[in-house]
């Protein structure tokens, strides 16, 4: 990562997969003294938020190419006549529930929107 050491770089690495600084300190191999000194480093918190952004990136789009095979699953149980009436209602509830989320999600993202557009410059620092 640019601009950090190769041990700041192998702290962030292992923050991201343990789940504790102790832990992380300890499997980077570096003292806690110097964790904490990396974690109060502007150049270190913008490479680890940057890590750690790339990071949901890949899993939000992981999830989102799954996104239409798990709605066909529910789909399928739902309107399986076979399928036990509870697994047809928690299939049906699932996506109505999801639906619901993405709906609102979609409506407060436009009127943020819309909010942002009618600010304009006004509200830039």
């Amino acid at each position: 990562m640019k601009g950090l050491s190769k041990k700041q770089t192998d702290f962030i690495v292992a923050l991201m997969t343990c789940d504790t600084i102790t832990q992380a300190h300890e499997q980077a191999g570096i003292s806690q003294a110097s964790a904490y000194k990396y974690l109060k480093d502007p150049t270190f918190k913008k490479a680890m938020i940057d890590m750690r952004t790339e990071a949901m990136r890949t899993v939000t789009q992981k999830l989102m190419n799954s996104g239409t095979d798990a709605v066909d699953a529910l789909t399928t149980i739902m309107n399986d006549k076979r399928a036990a009436h509870t697994a047809r209602v928690s299939a049906a509830r699932a996506i109505l529930d999801h639906l619901t989320k993405t709906f609102e999600l979609s409506d407060i993202v436009e009127r943020l929107e819309k909010l942002e557009n009618s600010v304009g410059d006004k509200g830039r620092f």
